[in-house]
């Protein structure tokens, strides 16, 4: 199966389910075949009775086979389903999503036979049911994911193999029903409860969104990596509609815009994520906007104002020559404004402080002393080249 995902984290917990359910397995097997009492005593408490169910049996019957035959049919589909879906949930989760769709599809199948056969007697065993809510949960979170049948190149899509399940369970009920037999066989009602469990908690979860937004991003990147900028683009915004919250997506809409010569959209949308992120105060996405925004559109400053708020940012984030730079670029753009006075001054006051760049410092600050409009912003120019200067040797 190709989803990406499976490429972040090993699936333990799927590991540990399977080789569990074999380890059960074969220390049952081990009682009955010392003709001990004990496995039929085992049988009979973990399994679900459709006349009596124990409420602990919901979880054990899925630990129950009838053979291994059974058993490795169940446990191939809880490693191929389960651990995709272990790295899209993590191993915790994964783990209490077995347990509870196995309750689920087991009490489903309880509730049919005891409808369709009150009094039958019949007794639930088997995986299938948690299996298939894996398949559903599978299906919706990587519903672009194709599964290469054996090994053959046949590439069928994950959402096509539920399908084609669901209506086989459904055709098998069907003919069952028909023939007087609806309740024996396979629990036919825990496979389509298991799957309707499944796409329900996907689907309630936004997982089928964590999907789109992963094919999507992937698709964006391949096209950047082939020269398609501009279709690039529309992927990214795609993917920006439904994670809104993703500063890296918008960058990389812009990117893609700036490399499709778009420049005044590219333009506009760093300004807009910069306001954005000087209006929340996030220092480090207003800088990674800015070093953007200079890498790809370089010469296209945004507006005075601006260049000021973001000199403010970066002194927090401690990156005091960027900020001086910044103040200094924010002066430059506006000769003559009280602004600009105001923005050499703390330029020098950085790097004085924080730089120990002096030389630039005493011309910032004869700037302001020299041709500045602000008295309030000549007054500290004044005090700070007296700090400067070297205290009189005679004195």
């Amino acid at each position: 199966m190709s989803h990406p995902s499976s490429r972040e984290r090993q699936p333990v917990a799927t590991a540990c389910l399977v080789l569990a359910q074999y380890a059960f397995f074969f220390a049952v097997y081990a009682l009955a075949s010392r003709g001990s009492g004990a496995a039929v005593r085992v049988v009979a408490l973990g399994a679900l009775s459709a006349d009596s169910p124990a409420p602990l049996a919901l979880l054990t019957y899925a630990f129950l086979h009838a053979d291994i035959l059974h058993l490795s049919s169940n446990m191939l589909l809880v490693w191929l389903f389960g651990s995709a879906v272990e790295a899209a949930v993590g191993p915790w989760r994964l783990l209490a999503l077995f347990a509870s769709s196995a309750a689920v599809a087991g009490a489903a199948e309880v509730a049919m036979v005891r409808l369709t056969l009150p009094g039958g007697g019949a007794m639930v065993i088997g995986a299938s049911g948690a299996a298939a809510a894996l398949a559903g949960i599978f299906a919706v979170r990587f519903h672009r994911s194709r599964v290469r049948l054996g090994g053959t190149k046949l590439r069928i899509p994950a959402v096509a193999l539920l399908a084609a399940a669901i209506v086989a369970d459904a055709t098998n009920l069907a003919a069952r029903a028909s023939h007087g037999d609806a309740a024996s066989g396979s629990a036919v009602w825990a496979h389509l409860a298991g799957m309707v469990f499944g796409l329900a908690y996907a689907q309630a979860t936004g997982l089928y969104r964590q999907g789109q937004i992963e094919f999507l991003t992937e698709y964006a990147l391949n096209e950047a990596a082939q020269h398609r900028p501009a279709r690039a683009a529309e992927l990214w915004e795609q993917v920006s509609r439904l994670d809104p919250s993703s500063t890296d997506t918008r960058l990389r809409r812009c990117e893609a815009l700036a490399a499709a010569g778009e420049a005044a959209t590219a333009h506009e949308g760093y300004v807009t994520q910069l306001t954005v992120a000087l209006a929340s105060r996030d220092d480090d996405a207003a800088a990674s906007a800015l070093v953007s925004l200079e890498a790809h559109l370089p010469g296209r400053d945004p507006t005075p104002a601006m260049l000021a708020d973001l000199a403010g940012a970066m002194a927090r984030l401690g990156r005091h020559a960027e900020a001086a730079d910044l103040w200094l670029r924010s002066s430059d753009a506006r000769p003559g404004a009280a602004e600009a006075d105001s923005c050499r001054v703390k330029a020098a006051s950085t790097l004085l402080r924080h730089v120990g760049d002096a030389a630039r410092a005493e011309a910032a600050l004869r700037h302001v002393v020299d041709k500045g409009v602000d008295a309030a912003a000549q007054a500290e120019a004044r005090r700070l080249l007296a700090s400067t200067r070297p205290p009189d040797a005679n004195a």
